[in-house]
This record gives structure tokens, sequence and C-alpha cells, in this order.
């Protein structure tokens, strides 16, 4: 590399765009050296040239065959370039909030790639081009219209963390329950009504997030995700909670506000493990037994139900720091009666 070229280098790092469109128009002069330290073409790859110049994590430092990481988020980008391909050693791409309703097929060739974010894009369908990808381990597909998920996603067998939250999906399709390497599964916001017998069969889940959905019922199928940590079930339609769900023992949070429960299985009581728990809207007028055998609870959330006092024993929790009782008719005395209960909780009334 000569004199000139690493000052030239130096000119299209600075922080001052002056200096870097002056850069730019000197580059004509070393197209040669330019493309031989960079390894692609300033000509045949341009439109390339131009998104790398928009992330600010390449600022002309890294030769295209070695970069990891392109961040291309808010770009107004409606297609991806065909020499995407260039970008061999790629792990991270981001494409968040752009324009995208399809890929292009050369996305299929970065074999490296291990996290991929394509949420907030207008995707009508499941892009098939990514399922080459072996080694994806993160998919982000969150708030695009994508509805139907393809039985090819079983492809995508290495995912750890897949994200589908806001699809509006309706059926989870055969073979799905293949992503035996699932420990996160992200799906909020769709239009679920049941929790389908393929989820269940993802024994590797620790977190599983199924809030604003239209479940009524929880499968006693569930039992088999013996490795749940965290379960969200928010929004949703269920009126029992089955009394299954307490031979999860490794759960320490739970998330069922918003629903149509009027009491809870006793069975509940087996959850040692559990850490938090939310209750919130469920018109219970009386708090369950079963919670008061949590004695590791620490985060309660029981609002907007019809509670007017709380048992003695709820001195019991010592772990517990979090008590929110947003919304309930509880009187003033009852309030600092709890109060003095629990002198080391935070209290939300």
């Amino acid at each position: 590399m000569t004199q000139e070229f690493e000052n030239l280098l130096e000119l299209l790092q600075s922080p001052d765009k002056a200096n870097v469109n002056l850069g730019l128009i000197l580059l004509e002069n070393y197209k040669e050296e330019f493309e031989n330290h960079f390894k692609f073409s300033l000509e045949k790859d341009k439109e390339l040239f131009e998104l790398l110049k928009q992330d600010k994590y390449w600022q002309f430092k890294t030769p295209i065959n070695k970069i990891k990481y392109l961040d291309l988020s808010n770009k107004n980008l409606l297609e991806i370039p065909k020499s995407i391909g260039l970008l061999s050693n790629l792990r991270t791409l981001l494409l968040s909030n752009n324009g995208f309703k399809k890929l292009s097929a050369e996305i299929k060739t970065l074999q490296k790639l291990k996290y991929l974010r394509l949420d907030n894009n207008q995707l009508q369908e499941f892009p098939e081009e990514i399922i080459p990808l072996k080694s994806l381990k993160i998919l982000r597909l969150g708030t695009n219209n994508i509805q139907i998920l393809p039985s090819a996603i079983q492809g995508l067998e290495n995912l750890k963390f897949l994200y589908l939250d806001g699809c509006n999906i309706k059926v989870i399709p055969k073979g799905f329950e293949k992503l035996q390497k699932l420990e996160k599964l992200d799906l909020t916001h769709n239009k679920l009504e049941d929790l389908p017998t393929e989820i269940t069969q993802l024994i590797n889940l620790q977190y599983l997030e199924l809030d604003k959905n239209e479940i009524k019922i929880i499968p006693s199928e569930i039992i088999k995700l013996t490795k749940l940590k965290g379960l969200y079930l928010e929004n949703n339609q269920l009126r029992v909670l089955p009394s299954h769900i307490g031979k999860l023992t490794k759960l320490k949070t739970l998330r069922i506000s918003f629903n149509k429960l009027q009491y809870l299985p006793l069975t509940l009581r087996k959850l040692k493990r559990l850490r938090h728990l939310q209750l919130e809207s469920n018109k219970f007028m009386v708090l369950p037994n079963q919670i008061r055998e949590l004695k590791n609870l620490r985060e309660l959330y029981l609002k907007n139900n019809l509670l007017q006092n709380f048992p003695i024993e709820i001195g019991e929790f010592r772990s517990l720091y979090t008590l929110n009782l947003l919304g309930n008719p509880i009187s003033a005395t009852e309030q600092e009666k709890i109060k003095k209960i629990l002198p080391n909780c935070y209290i939300t009334f």
C-alpha cells in the first residue's frame, strides 16, 4: 500500500463530510489499489459500495471479504444489491425499518451469517431465500404481514431465537417442531387461537411469548417444555389456567394478565422457582390460596382486580420486592396494614 493511498484512506475516515467527499473524488485516481485492498470493484459493485458508505461501522477500514457486521437499518431500502454475496464473512446483518417486500436470492450466499434482522419491513410472506443459511441463530421478522409460515422453515435447524411478533400468523406449520435448538420463540400479537402441538415439542425452549393472541386453552402437552423459564400469556382469552402448568418446575416468570381467569389451579404452588407472577385484570376478589405457597416470589402484579384486602400470611413473602395492586378497591386503612406487613417491598396502590 502506497503512502498516498494510506493518506487517502485517512481522508475517507475523517469525521468531516467535506473531507470524505474530497476523498471520494480523489479515489478515481486509485481505483486499482482500492480494489486490490478492499476486494471489490468500484464500478461493478457500485450499489454495494454506496450501501457500505452508509454504515457508520465500516468507515472505509475493512476489506469487504472480512466485514462481519453490517447495519443498514432505517435506510429506506427496497432491495438488497446482488453483490451482497461478496460479504462472505458477514456474521450480523441488520435490515430493520426499510421497505423490503422480498429479498434477493443472493442473500443465501451469506453462509456464515448468524444474526439477521428484517423486522418492520413490508414482507408479505416468509422469505424462503434465507432457508439455506444454516449458521443462522437469531432471526427477527416481527411487524411484517407474513401470516403463513412455510414448512420449509424447519430448514433453519440451528435457530436459537426466533421473533415473529406482529405478523398476523394463525397457524404453525408441520415441521416447525424440528427447530429443536430454539430457546426463545416470540409470537406476540398474532392470531393464534390455540397452542399448537408443534410448539410443545420444542423441548429446549426456555422463553415462550404468546401475549396478544386469541388463545382459549393451554393443552396438557405444555408439560413437555421442561426447560421453560418464562411463559407470557397476557391479553388472551383464557378462563382457566390448567393444573398441569404446575409441572413446569423451572418456570420463573408467569404473565397471564388481561385474561378472563377467576381462579388458579392448586398445583401452582409447585412452581418453587417462580419469581415474577402477573395477574392483572382477571377479577380476583380474594387472593388464591395457591399463591400463598409461592414463598420465593419476588414480583407479584395484581392490577385491576376486585381485591379489598390481603391475608396476614403475605408477610411470609420475604423475597417479595415488588407488589402492584393498582386499580383494586383497597381502603386506606388496609393499605397501611399491607405496608406494615411488607416493610421492604415496593408497593403500588
